[in-house]
């Protein structure tokens, strides 16, 4: 891609020499996206007392069923502070270009998932790290404490997630005059473009609270999508100056040992975030501890 681009640029000096102008800026005005921002993964303890000095390794399939819906997001705006120079060209300022970017989250519902996680009791310390496949490959570490009614951690992740991720916008190129360096004009045209893969840091916490083989459970997990309209095409350059609004995830469930091998689990889960709503979905699963 990035040679690609040094060719789009090569070409564009071959034709300023033949045209009397050169590139002075350069600028992706993204106007619309619309992303898809499923449910993080979840990050949760032992779901009940563990014996100090041991380790459990566990699988969970879980199914979480809801419906999809659309957030219209507010307060996304467009930097062009790079973009200083499109300014000269006659009759142009950054003014005429408006900053907000009509965005939407797409929260989909139904989903499923399926994790590996390996718990290291040390003391009252629970280690623990694991992976899932949630739309995407998922690894996290946590730390916590596991005692005999109760614990509390928090982790860290990294997501390499697929989603739909689509935006389009003009861009805008601003040509000085090789022979008269005062004059400028501006070059338009529309882009759009799509991404189904990226990469994200999440950031998890979660406490239970347990009687004998029945346990309370709560996990939040927050992740901030990228936005991947920032990249280089064919005939055009997206500079997308603006961060998109953090995504919260909730689990609220109960768990149910029904053997040292078996637990079931059934409950809700909240999507919410830097936007408006909260979007519920039930979940349930079933857990396998390799005894």
């Amino acid at each position: 891609m990035k040679y690609t681009f040094r060719i789009f640029l090569l070409c564009a000096i071959a034709m300023a020499l033949f045209t009397g102008c050169s590139i002075d800026g350069m600028h992706g005005h993204v106007e619309y996206f619309e992303m898809e921002v499923p449910a993080a993964p979840e990050v949760r303890g032992a779901s009940g007392f563990q014996k100090p000095n041991t380790r459990d390794w566990r699988g969970s399939i879980n199914v979480h069923a809801g419906v999809t819906e659309r957030e219209r997001l507010s307060g996304i705006r467009n930097d062009v502070e790079p973009c200083s120079n499109v300014g000269q060209c006659p009759n142009t300022s950054k003014q005429d270009w408006p900053e907000d970017v009509y965005g939407t989250y797409k929260i989909t519902f139904p989903r499923w998932d399926a994790s590996l996680d390996i718990l290291n009791k040390y003391d009252l310390f629970l280690w623990s790290f694991g992976f899932s496949y949630n739309d995407g490959l998922f690894s996290y570490v946590s730390i916590g404490m596991n005692t005999p009614s109760f614990e509390f951690g928090a982790g860290i992740g990294l997501w390499i997630m697929g989603r739909d991720y689509e935006y389009g916008g003009t861009n805008l190129m601003c040509l000085q005059d090789l022979f008269d360096e005062e004059k400028y004009s501006l070059d338009e045209s529309d882009f759009s473009g799509s991404s189904g893969m990226s990469s994200v840091f999440t950031y998890s916490a979660y406490a239970s609270v347990f009687y004998n083989a029945f346990s309370l459970n709560y996990s939040v997990i927050a992740y901030t999508p990228v936005n991947d309209a920032n990249e280089s095409r064919n005939d055009y350059y997206v500079d997308a100056g603006f961060s998109l609004p953090l995504v919260i995830t909730e689990y609220i469930t109960a768990s149910y040992r029904i053997n040292k091998n078996f637990e079931v689990r059934v409950g809700a889960i909240n999507v919410f975030g830097n936007f408006p709503g909260w979007h519920w979905a039930a979940t349930s699963g079933i857990t396998y501890y390799f005894k």
